[in-house]
């Protein structure tokens, strides 16, 4: 008798198990639809609540705040900071305790950008709107373009870096021109770059720095609302804790040298 309901056992549980399965199955589609659905309305939502926040902070701005934009290549991005802030974050951070206003910051630096590479996004209409809303630019290019010759052989700097100079004049040119039809009155803050290598060994890339820092103070500062900002004697000496571990960019406290000169500079922008 135990071996017949057994043998019948078997055949019921399997019927079982296969009808089942597909109700199974069935069930954790609409689960995972559900849950989707969710997900999908939760990001439309928080979507929407940025948006708004978004607008929130535009009317502030427009009441008295001030809407600041960082443009260029890693420097300006920040990278090497301990604390992600690099010297526009710093900057933005120390107006923002100064003024007690409403302040909006964008930073679209991008980490190994040319020149070329950041007049292309000024180029860019959408982008154009933007700078039309802007009371102050923060930019920081150039070192890029300048150490590109260190991968070339000694003996072709000197040409090299002749073209690329030639070629940076002329987009910081465009760029100049290109911000001034977006924004006729945006306060334009450019950082100068700073050396590496203040060692006797490479008098050539010295003297390539310091002209091409001296090329570009020329071109700035014979622009309206244009500021230039040394960061040479910033770093002059002091570079073992000014930068970060990749002896490249700037740390915490390199940054915040910077931040501090740019508050210097700038003040007079906003209170007077």
């Amino acid at each position: 008798m135990l071996k017949s309901i057994k043998k019948a056992i078997w055949p019921i549980t399997l019927v079982s198990v296969i009808i089942a399965v597909p109700f199974f199955i069935f069930g954790i589609l609409q689960a995972f639809q559900v849950t989707q659905g969710a997900m999908q309305e939760e990001e439309t939502a928080n979507g929407e609540n940025r948006i708004e926040e978004r607008s929130e902070e535009i009317e502030e701005v427009n009441d008295g705040g001030h809407h600041i934009l960082t443009l260029g290549d890693s420097l300006a991005r920040g990278t090497g900071d301990e604390e992600g802030l690099g010297f526009a974050g710093r900057t933005v951070q120390k107006l923002d305790e100064f003024l007690d206003v409403p302040i909006i910051h964008d930073n679209y630096a991008v980490e190994g950008f040319r020149i070329s590479e950041m007049l292309e996004l000024l180029n860019n209409n959408e982008f154009q709107e933007e700078l039309q809303h802007t009371d102050m630019i923060m930019i920081s290019i150039g070192g890029n373009d300048v150490r590109s010759i260190r991968g070339l052989p000694a003996s072709e700097w000197t040409e090299a870096y002749q073209n690329i100079e030639e070629g940076y004049q002329e987009a910081l040119e465009e760029t100049i021109r290109r911000i001034r039809e977006a924004n006729p009155g945006a306060l334009v803050v450019f950082l100068g770059l700073y050396n590496l290598d203040y060692s006797d060994e490479s008098p050539e890339e010295t003297e390539f720095l310091l002209r091409w820092n001296a090329i570009t103070y020329q071109m700035i500062e014979k622009e309206q609302d244009f500021v230039w900002i040394p960061t040479y004697d910033l770093f002059q000496f002091q570079l073992t804790e000014s930068l970060s571990p990749d002896l490249l960019h700037p740390n915490g406290a390199g940054y915040e040298k910077i931040a501090n000169r740019i508050i210097e500079v700038i003040m007079p922008f906003f209170t007077d």
